[in-house]
């Protein structure tokens, strides 16, 4: 009983490291081609229409504005949620 119990024991905990590996990768794979975000210098802009509000541009990316962590296309559909993953969570994911 005690061999099974331990069995057991290794087999989650097998799947846990390979479920934490998958993760990584797959956030890996989300956060490529969007560094630009943390590390091309932006423009504020701010419109009074219909709304005042205030958003970030970037040269490179002028399809895009950015507010906080929130990233829309130019009509205003949010198209990703940014995520940071050198200054978020210690740099660790």
């Amino acid at each position: 009983m005690k061999q099974l119990t331990l069995c057991i024991i290794a087999m989650l905990l097998a799947s846990i490291s390979s479920a934490t590996a998958d993760d990584q990768q797959d956030f890996n794979q989300q956060t490529q081609r969007w560094e630009w975000l943390f590390t091309e210098k932006s423009e504020n802009k701010k419109v009074s229409y219909p709304v005042e509000t205030y958003y970030r541009i970037f040269e490179n990316h002028p399809d895009y504005r950015v507010r906080g962590r929130f990233i829309y296309d130019k009509n205003g559909e949010l198209k990703r949620v940014a995520w940071n993953k050198t200054k978020e969570n210690g740099g660790q994911r």
